[in-house]
């Protein structure tokens, strides 16, 4: 299951970082603004669960 989680959030980071990426070099600043603030929720979210993973382990 973790492996599975880890998978979708790197697929989700790689999207957003390439949407953010075609958006700037392409100067299309109202959805550079909408994928950076996809790429960090993304992040955000990744940060959370891994740390929950991260205390989970160390608790056991």
């Amino acid at each position: 299951m973790i492996i599975l989680l880890r998978l979708v959030f790197g697929v989700g980071l790689g999207v957003s970082l390439y949407y953010t990426v075609i958006y700037l070099i392409g100067g299309q600043r109202r959805y550079l603004v909408r994928a950076l603030r996809t790429l960090l929720v993304t992040v955000v979210l990744a940060l959370i669960f891994f740390a929950g993973v991260a205390i989970e382990h160390l608790m056991n």
